[in-house]
């Protein structure tokens, strides 16, 4: 599934040997293995400790640079990357509009950018129930709150089962049940494994409820974004993760 979204989603070839990427807000680097795995230079960073998880996962790869650091102020070069990734991150920042800003100065000129946010719309904003919750939830320190979703997930499962086959909106209506259901992707690929969909479940329900931010965007504001920043080639559209921004970096580069 995140080989599928990286390459989908950036529309990148496969082999960038000889390329530099950047990726703001690695987390425990779903994307960093894949990134790494086209063969370019690829600088990662993340605020949190996750950049601890993903340092023991694909630190060991040669071409792999991983920092800890604030995406509005990467310790990287300006005009230096060819291409940049960020995904899942914007709307979990204090300000969106100025860490899309923070961006395109680390590209080169004509350099490659791809991002994605989540959209700002009735069915998944006003209708969102982790909306709904979050005051409340976000207030409980971390580890308190991952020992309550995974008893509320255990107390869910029986019945999340039993929802999941409504036909059409079965894994939808198990999202508004706080219940994180990935039972559409994996059915795509074959065979359903219970247990795996239950870990997930309980890390993407604490995903979920966890965020200090969460601060979704409407496609108005997002181009105003691109506008503002002075990109070429922009296009912004709907896509895996809400609101998708693919864009290069003027060709004179910074003034």
């Amino acid at each position: 599934m995140s080989k599928q979204r990286f390459f989908e989603e950036t529309r990148w070839p496969y082999n960038l040997q000889g390329q530099i990427l950047i990726e703001p807000g690695s987390g425990s680097g779903r994307f960093t293995e894949i990134a790494a795995s086209t063969g370019a230079t690829l600088l990662s960073l993340d605020m949190s400790v996750a950049a601890d998880v993903n340092f023991a996962t694909n630190g060991h790869n040669e071409n792999v640079l991983i920092v800890q650091g604030d995406i509005t102020q990467m310790p990287f070069p300006y005009e230096y990357a060819n291409r940049l990734f960020c995904f899942g991150v914007l709307q979990h920042t204090p300000d969106p509009r100025q860490a899309f800003l923070s961006l395109p100065r680390h590209l080169r000129p004509g350099g490659r950018l791809v991002a994605d946010v989540y959209q700002k719309k009735f069915t998944n904003y006003v209708l969102g129930t982790k909306y709904w919750v979050r005051p409340l939830t976000r207030r409980v320190p971390p580890e308190r709150l991952y020992r309550l979703v995974r008893r509320y997930v255990d107390l869910m499962w029986p019945t999340a089962r039993v929802v999941r086959t409504i036909p059409r909106i079965g894994p939808t209506l198990n999202w508004r049940l706080l219940v994180a259901d990935y039972s559409r992707e994996l059915g795509k690929e074959g065979a359903i494994d219970d247990a795996v969909l239950k870990d997930w479940a309980y890390l993407d329900t604490f995903d979920m409820l966890s965020p200090q931010f969460d601060q979704p965007q409407t496609l108005g504001a997002v181009r105003r974004w691109c506008n503002e920043a002075g990109l070429n080639d922009v296009e912004v559209v709907v896509g895996y993760n809400g609101i998708e921004i693919h864009a290069t970096t003027s060709q004179l580069g910074r003034s």
